[in-house]
């Protein structure tokens, strides 16, 4: 198998592993919040609603000024802050490095087979919950997990195959 396969594999492997941690991170963090104060925060709405229409302005045919990737920037800023400061700082950090490791995949592999394979992140989430925060795990969600990561190791198959022939 080639190199640079090899690596973007293992780094979109990795990357779908730190996601599944930030995930059950960002739970925990959510269980022990305060939602009465999550939910009457007016800054966090304002910043949600400055993001979402400035998100559909940017990426839409409407003409984007710099006032409005300057909005769209600070509310971004504002909440990642809200969460890391509210909720939870190890895990925004946690998805802040399995976002880089994604990307940084996305370097040595296509994204078709990259984002497919952090699909590693269900059976870390669901393994990690289910040992730390007592969640259930039903057949159901067992073989739901299996067909992703076997729709993943077809992916990756695939390629490889597409990789050798191109040697």
């Amino acid at each position: 198998m080639h190199r640079k396969f090899n690596i973007g594999v293992s780094l979109a492997i990795f990357s779908g592993i730190v996601y599944g941690f930030a995930s059950v991170a960002f739970k925990q963090g959510i269980d022990i919040a305060n939602y009465g104060s999550l939910l009457t925060d007016k800054g966090l709405w304002v910043a949600v609603v400055v993001f979402a229409l400035v998100w559909l302005s940017l990426f839409t045919r409407f003409k984007s000024s710099y006032i409005l990737k300057i909005a769209f920037i600070v509310s971004l800023v504002y909440i990642i802050l809200f969460m890391a400061f509210k909720i939870s700082f190890f895990a925004v950090v946690l998805l802040v490095v399995a976002f880089s490791l994604a990307f940084f995949a996305l370097s040595y592999i296509d994204a078709s087979i990259a984002w497919p394979l952090t699909g590693c992140k269900f059976v870390v989430c669901s393994l990690v919950a289910y040992l730390l925060l007592n969640e259930s795990l039903t057949i159901i969600n067992i073989s739901g997990i299996a067909m992703i990561l076997l729709g993943s190791v077809f992916l990756v198959q695939g390629a490889e195959s597409v990789v050798k022939s191109l040697k």
